[in-house]
């Protein structure tokens, strides 16, 4: 059994998806086999339900200022 579970979009979310593949081949990792499934099902759910997903990274916290 190779798993995987995230949650998207990351900051807010709003979808929990889980994949699970019984009697994988090759590969027995989650991240190796079910993650590539999880993205496509997070992608387009995501689409169809119409929720944006994560923007850029928020740097408005960042601890050490940019010179210039």
């Amino acid at each position: 059994m190779a798993s995987f579970v995230g949650v998207v979009p990351a900051k807010d979310p709003r979808l929990v998806v889980l994949v699970s593949v019984d009697e994988p081949r090759g590969a027995i990792w989650g991240g190796v086999v079910a993650a590539p499934a999880f993205s496509e099902i997070a992608r387009s759910s995501l689409v169809e339900l119409e929720i944006a997903p994560d923007g850029t990274l928020d740097t408005s916290a960042t601890r050490y200022p940019v010179a210039g």
